[in-house]
């Protein structure tokens, strides 16, 4: 089995102010989902291994004035980001990818999916809730400190794709048992 890693639709995140605090303080993210090929196998229940997986983002934060944008930390997994907000604005937003390497995900089980001369078995699987991101927004004022929190679940999409014989190997290649 040969894979590759591609991006397909966005999950959308919004943090709202936590009730009684009158802080509009918040954070918007959008996350791709991370797509993967998977080549057609023989029916059974099977394990796929997926290879390195990189999600792209965009997050918008907005502190309440008089505070400013501080400090962003995003982490997958082991998979830990953080990004210093430019020019200390009280609002601003990240454009980036997470890479997340393979030794940090679990396999997927899968039956029924992607078999050879199956023309029953399905095409396209979408496992959502795979992954969690975390999200912390550091807002600086000159009375205090505060920070916001947000998580979201991450997707992948399996898609069964047939491979040619000429097609080379990546290091985004994954095993399937």
């Amino acid at each position: 089995m040969r894979f590759s890693v591609g991006l397909t639709a966005l999950i959308s995140l919004v943090l709202l102010p936590l009730a009684g605090n009158g802080d509009s303080s918040r954070i918007t993210a959008a996350f791709a989902t991370a797509a993967v090929s998977v080549s057609p196998a023989d029916a059974g229940r099977r394990q796929i291994e997926l290879p390195a997986l990189e999600y792209e983002f965009s997050i918008y934060v907005h502190c309440e004035a008089p505070a400013q944008s501080a400090r962003l930390s995003v982490s997958v997994a082991d998979t830990r980001y953080r990004f210093d907000l430019p020019d200390a604005a009280a609002s601003g937003s990240v454009n980036e990818s997470l890479l997340i390497p393979a030794s940090q995900l679990a396999p997927i089980i899968t039956d029924g999916f992607c078999v050879d001369d199956d023309e029953a078995s399905h095409n396209s699987l979408l496992v959502e809730g795979l992954l969690t991101s975390s999200l912390s927004l550091r807002c600086s004022a000159e009375s205090e400190d505060t920070i916001h929190f947000a998580s979201e679940s991450l997707a992948v999409r399996l898609e069964c794709v047939e491979v040619s014989e000429d097609y080379e190997t990546s290091s985004t290649a994954a095993t399937v048992r």
